[in-house]
């Protein structure tokens, strides 16, 4: 068997099995987010030195006490940066379907109230049923993060999310946030952000691909077989 840089093996490229997927399209989402991951941390790293520069002069104890009432308000900040990213691509999603059904004017691509509304607690379920473990993940498995470090974190990782939707250049806030405690953490100190943590978010980031791909084809194939 032989290979090619940008064929498979034998030499057949994935388009030869799969020709209506646009392959070239999916690619560069996908290359982007890998890039921007780097990027990403990078910038959060810088975020923080600034704070650290700004307030290194203050007390400790107070300057985290007072940060953690401030973080109260950059959190609400980062959920609201979600809300115009991550979160409109669930109802794309499903305002797509509906088009592809007829059931909604493909000249209108604003989702629907019920859509919006459907969503909005769907992931409002999803976070306060199963999102605690996520929620443990980074906040505590990857650094012991601090108010100011919370604080940092919140506001560049709205700061993040906002230019990517003005951009129109859709993210994953999981990857934006778990990013920007890995930049505060490096900012901080390196060899107090657990690695390995990190590596295994890493691959479990990548897998998710082709095992959604995989189950999106299995799903298809069973409804497909009794819509004959």
């Amino acid at each position: 068997l032989t290979s090619h840089p940008h064929k498979g093996m034998s030499g057949v490229q994935p388009h030869s099995y799969f020709p209506h997927i646009p392959w070239v399209r999916f690619q560069k989402p996908c290359t982007r987010e890998r890039q921007t991951v780097v990027i990403k941390t990078a910038f959060h790293k810088s975020f923080f030195d600034v704070f650290k520069i700004v307030f290194k002069n203050s007390n400790l104890t107070r300057t985290n006490r007072n940060f953690r009432f401030f973080q109260i308000f950059t959190a609400a900040l980062q959920s609201f940066s979600h809300g115009t990213n991550d979160a409109q691509k669930s109802m794309g999603i499903i305002t797509l379907a509906l088009i592809v059904g007829n059931l909604q004017d493909g000249s209108n691509v604003e989702p629907q109230v019920w859509v919006k509304v459907a969503c909005a607690t769907a992931m409002g379920l999803g976070t306060a049923v199963g999102g605690w473990k996520i929620i443990k993940t980074v906040g505590g498995n990857i650094m012991k993060i601090r108010p100011a470090n919370g604080a940092a974190a919140d506001i560049s990782s709205a700061l993040t999310i906002f230019v990517a939707s003005s951009l129109h250049f859709p993210l994953s806030t999981t990857h934006v946030v778990s990013s920007s405690i890995l930049g505060v953490g490096a900012s901080n100190r390196a060899k107090g952000v657990k690695w390995s943590t990190a590596q295994r978010m890493v691959v479990t980031w990548v897998i998710t691909l082709p095992i959604s791909a995989i189950l999106a084809a299995i799903i298809y194939f069973v409804i497909h077989l009794f819509l004959k």
